[in-house]
C-alpha cells in the first residue's frame, strides 16, 4: 500500500484501539512506526534514483523493472539491499522480536509499535507476487500471499473511500463515547 494510507489506516486502527482500551497511545508515534518498514526498505532506493538524476544520472526505466522476475532484480546492488531490508522490515517474527526486545528495555509494552504490525498486516492482502509480496513469515518461511495490487485505480478509490469512513466512524464512535466530566477550561463547582 503507498506510505499516506499507511499512515491513515495506522492512525485510525491506533486511535480506534486507544479508544476501545481507554488507554492513550501517541498516535504520531504509532504513525512513524507504521511507514517505517516502507522508509527503510526505499528510503536507500529513493535517495540513488534522485541523486542520480540530479546528477546526471540515467532515469531507470520502471517498466523495464515491472517485467523482471524479482531475482532477476536482485541482480542491482541497490536492489539487492531494497528486497533485504524488505523481507526485515515486514516480517512478523522481526517485529515480535523488537517488540519483545523494547518490552524488557523499557518494562512495559510500547503499543506505538503496533503500528509496524499494522502495516505489516495491511500489506499482506494488497502487494501481488508482480510487486513485493510481503515475506511475513520471513527468515522462517519464503511462502508469500499473492494479493491484490494496491496500485490498480479501482483498489486506490475503494482503499480510500475505506479511509474516510473509518475516520467517519471514528469521530461518530468518539463523540457518542461522551465527553470528559470536567472539561480542561472549565472550573469545577463547590456546592
Amino acid at each position: 500500500m503507498d506510505i499516506f494510507a499507511h499512515a491513515l489506516w495506522t492512525a485510525a486502527l491506533i486511535k480506534g484501539l486507544s479508544l476501545q482500551l481507554k488507554r492513550k497511545i501517541t498516535i504520531w508515534k504509532a504513525v512513524l512506526w507504521g511507514i517505517a518498514p516502507d522508509v527503510f526498505s526505499f528510503g536507500l532506493l529513493t535517495a540513488w534514483l534522485i541523486l542520480s538524476l540530479v546528477f546526471g544520472g540515467t532515469a531507470m526505466d520502471f517498466q523495464q523493472f515491472e517485467a523482471m522476475e524479482p531475482a532477476q532484480r536482485d541482480t542491482i546492488p541497490v536492489f539487492q539491499i531494497v528486497s533485504f531490508m524488505y523481507n526485515f522490515t515486514h516480517s512478523i517474527f522481526v517485529f515480535a522480536a523488537f517488540f519483545i526486545i523494547f518490552y524488557f528495555i523499557f518494562r512495559r509494552p510500547l503499543l506505538a509499535m503496533l503500528g509496524w504490525l499494522v502495516h505489516i498486516l495491511i500489506d499482506i492482502p494488497t502487494h501481488s507476487y508482480k510487486f513485493y509480496p510481503t515475506p511475513f513469515l520471513w527468515p522462517i518461511s519464503e511462502w508469500k500471499f499473492n494479493g491484490i495490487s494496491w496500485g490498480q485505480p479501482w483498489f486506490m478509490a475503494l482503499n480510500y473511500t475505506a479511509i474516510v469512513s473509518a475516520y467517519l466512524f471514528l469521530y461518530v464512535w468518539n463523540r457518542k463515547s461522551g465527553k470528559p466530566e470536567n472539561p480542561p477550561n472549565q472550573k469545577k463547582k463547590h456546592i
